[in-house]
């Protein structure tokens, strides 16, 4: 038997829309192992001052990256 449609039978219902999932959110990583890092912030004859420190690679220059090495 066919499912036939007609003016009187109520369409089968719509499936929802699926959207994509969203990229993860970048985070600061160390420039060599890609491993988050601490940031810290602090103040030095009035002036900011932020360094950036990885606990495998030491102080570093950090990079916005969504990649993260969890290793």
């Amino acid at each position: 038997m066919t499912a036939r449609f007609s003016l009187l039978t109520p369409h089968p219902p719509m499936l929802p829309l699926v959207y994509p999932p969203a990229p993860p959110a970048p985070v600061y990583v160390c420039c060599h192992c890609k491993r988050a890092v601490t940031a810290y912030r602090f103040a030095c004859d009035g002036h900011p001052v932020g360094t950036f420190h990885c606990r495998h690679c030491g102080d570093t220059t950090a990079i916005l990256s969504a990649v993260v090495n969890r290793y």
